[in-house]
């Protein structure tokens, strides 16, 4: 294996895991109005299978992880496969020794900001997606919360450029993973950013989870091709994460329109 260190692991992980699935199901009954899953098949099949799976979703609220992977059964959290990894930054997250214990076992990848690409949780992802893993990526690299009263059919809203991490974890695979594309609508509305604590949930809002169609086929041939010593990393990383932010933009303006409309 060509990975030098492999990612942390802990024996709290699925006492922990489980314990905040069951809270953030239990949120969805009781604390919200309303949630809809479309697509939840389409994830279930990749990651029922034998191939790594890398899910980019949007990012509009602080919390959207871990509430939205709480949409598949507790009872999936058994399988280590099904638990999903993800990146968190250090300034943020891991500001002390209880937080580092809580999220390193709630699986959570530290990245330091302004380290670059080249940075252990980078490798690390590229690793756990080789060995059949899921990662869950926001590739936006910080919120974007939609304009106050947002009509998607006026003005659309659109994402941020993406980080090149992503690509770069893709670069770094030796085999293609499954990549789904995922929109969250409404997690904005539980936590309202610029309130005074953010962190803590509002509730009755309306939350949507909705997972696109596979979409390695578009980053496939870039990365076949640097594999076989032809392409220049640099500028595969580049279009791969230009490609996959077009795919996420254009799959989450589609459902914020059908979103909003089953609103009115």
């Amino acid at each position: 294996m060509k990975y030098a260190t492999k990612p942390p692991s802990s024996r709290l992980t699925l006492p922990i895991m489980l314990t905040v699935s069951s809270l953030a199901k239990l949120f969805y009954r009781y604390g919200t109005r309303s949630l809809r899953v479309r697509g939840a098949d389409k994830l279930n099949a990749a990651l029922s299978s034998d191939r790594g799976v890398l899910t980019i979703t949007n990012h509009r609220a602080v919390g959207e992880d871990p509430l939205w992977p709480a949409i598949l059964p507790l009872s999936t959290l058994v399988k280590p496969k099904w638990r999903r990894w993800t990146l968190g930054a250090s300034d943020v997250i891991f500001t002390n020794a209880l937080f580092r214990t809580f999220f390193q076992a709630g699986q959570v990848l530290e990245t330091y900001r302004g380290s670059g690409v080249d940075q252990s949780a980078v490798s690390h992802a590229a690793q756990l997606l080789d060995e059949a893993k899921w990662v869950s990526m926001f590739p936006e690299g910080r919120i974007n919360v939609p304009p106050p009263n947002f009509n998607p059919h006026i003005t659309p809203s659109p994402l941020r450029p993406f980080r090149w991490g992503v690509g770069r974890v893709l670069t770094l695979t030796e085999h293609t993973p499954t990549i789904l594309p995922i929109h969250l609508t409404g997690f904005n509305d539980v936590f309202v950013d610029g309130r005074p604590y953010t962190a803590i949930p509002s509730f009755n809002a309306d939350i949507t989870v909705d997972v696109g169609d596979p979409i390695q086929y578009t980053v496939d041939p870039l990365l076949n091709s640097l594999r076989n010593g032809q392409g220049d990393e640099i500028e595969t990383r580049k279009q791969i994460t230009d490609i996959l932010r077009q795919e996420l933009d254009t799959f989450g303006k589609v459902c914020d329109i059908r979103n909003f409309d089953m609103s009115r």
